[in-house]
């Protein structure tokens, strides 16, 4: 427990505080403990604390730990309720652990407060963990477009099971392989060039059109919108949204086409960015090459998507050659 925990404590005897620090202290704990000595100040500390855990005497009838228990799981529900007691009958221990409490630590056993202190985060952060993703996998799962996770290689780690939908592969037959293996081989250095801008750009999402190869031999035309999220690490994977652009796309006389811009929309400048650009170069390496600072570069190149009306990396590749500025993949 690198950090200090918020500990709201609701008592009104003020040496408990002191006791519980120490013994907290006793077993490696450490914890910053907010006291408060009413019920009329509980709750609004429960707001402005944002305690990681919450202990709460027992002293009837000034203190009840049920109506405090309930006040908890109402405002701070993922904060575990550790009640200190004298002698409760088995019916009120019962009612306590029922509303929501993880412990119950006698007054005369206050050697077990740092273990349990320790027991009960853990125990709420396994369930959130567990929550989270199952959480997860059911939008995964339920998503229309299926959802593929590779790593820094593009080596694929997970694939949702609506894959088989769109391109007839199961999921098991796409997990542990490269996903260029998918890509039409025209295609395969245009995915080159996205991927390596995805991993310069963290948590910023990239779209191409490339074709992918379907189980019975066909190719299908994909949209990837794909999003670097390997620092996360709830993730630690390359996120990429499959779409079928047959599905999606719009009439050809609605989209805007960047060939149709002239050629001396952008400054020369910017013609350098989107060489750069078009060339895999992360916006770090465009900076160092032309000597202008990152949020230059990433101004320009905010400023050439908007100009050329495009919205992805694969778009300004796809223009950069038709100036000449870069040979096609």
């Amino acid at each position: 427990m690198p950090e200090a925990l918020r500990i709201l404590l609701l008592g009104d005897d003020p040496a408990s505080a002191d006791v519980i620090e120490r013994e907290l202290r006793r077993s490696s704990v450490e914890a910053l403990i907010h006291h408060v000595d009413s019920h009329d100040a509980f709750v609004p500390a429960l707001r402005d604390v944002a305690p990681d855990v919450i202990l709460s005497d027992h002293r009837p009838p000034r203190f009840d730990a049920l109506a405090a228990i309930q006040a908890c799981r109402d405002l701070q529900p993922a904060a575990p309720v550790i009640v200190l007691a004298g002698m409760p009958d088995q019916g009120t221990r019962a009612a306590w652990l029922a509303a929501g409490a993880s412990d119950i630590i006698p007054r005369d056993d206050w050697p077990r407060l740092g273990p349990a202190v320790r027991a009960a985060l853990e125990q709420h952060q396994t369930a959130a963990l567990v929550q989270s993703e199952r959480r997860y996998r059911t939008l995964v799962e339920q998503n229309a477009d299926p959802i593929v996770l590779s790593d820094r290689a593009g080596t694929i780690l997970y694939a949702s099971e609506t894959i088989q939908r769109l391109l007839g592969y199961t999921a098991e037959e796409w997990v542990g392989r490269p996903g260029l293996d998918f890509v039409h081989p025209d295609d395969r250095a245009l995915a080159r060039r996205v991927l390596t801008g995805g991993l310069s750009w963290p948590g910023e999402a990239t779209r191409a059109e490339l074709r992918c190869r379907h189980k019975n031999g066909t190719w299908r035309s994909i949209e990837l919108v794909t999003v670097n999220l390997l620092d996360d690490p709830t993730v630690s994977a390359v996120v990429s949204d499959c779409r079928e652009i047959a599905r999606y796309r719009l009439p050809e006389a609605a989209r805007p086409e960047a060939t149709t811009v002239p050629p001396d929309v952008l400054s020369p400048r910017q013609r350098q960015v989107l060489r750069l650009l078009a060339e895999g170069q992360s916006t770090r390496k465009i900076a160092e090459q032309l000597s202008l600072s990152v949020k230059t570069v990433e101004t320009h190149r905010a400023q050439i998507m908007k100009r050329l009306n495009i919205r992805h990396l694969a778009g300004l590749v796809r223009y950069a050659v038709y100036l000449g500025l870069t040979q096609a993949p």
